[in-house]
């Protein structure tokens, strides 16, 4: 049903299209690399070590995000693109983790 819906599809795409350069610019802001994305995720790349320590963190704080270490990237995790209050708050939770740093 979801895709036969064009009009919340076209919502999804345009609420992403509009959060993705908000939420990477308080990444990068952070100091945190982020890879160039066009999809509704990002990868967040933390200094050597300290993503298994941020995604911990994250988690106590009701965040989950995506550890990339299968894929070889150990100092990366993926966040999707979600509703923005829910991007908001991770991205405060990462705030107060990097401040830890």
């Amino acid at each position: 049903a979801a895709v036969e819906d064009q009009e919340f599809a076209d919502k999804s795409a345009n609420h992403v299209h509009a959060e993705l350069p908000r939420v990477t610019a308080a990444l990068e802001a952070m100091g945190l690399g982020v890879t160039p994305s066009v999809c509704n995720f990002l990868l967040i790349h933390f200094p050597h070590g300290q993503a298994a320590q941020a995604d911990a963190f994250l988690r106590s704080k009701g965040y989950i995000l995506r550890a990339m270490k299968s894929y070889k990237l150990p100092d990366a995790l993926r966040m999707t693109i979600g509703p923005t209050e829910h991007n908001t708050g991770a991205l405060d939770a990462l705030r107060a983790f990097m401040a830890q740093r």
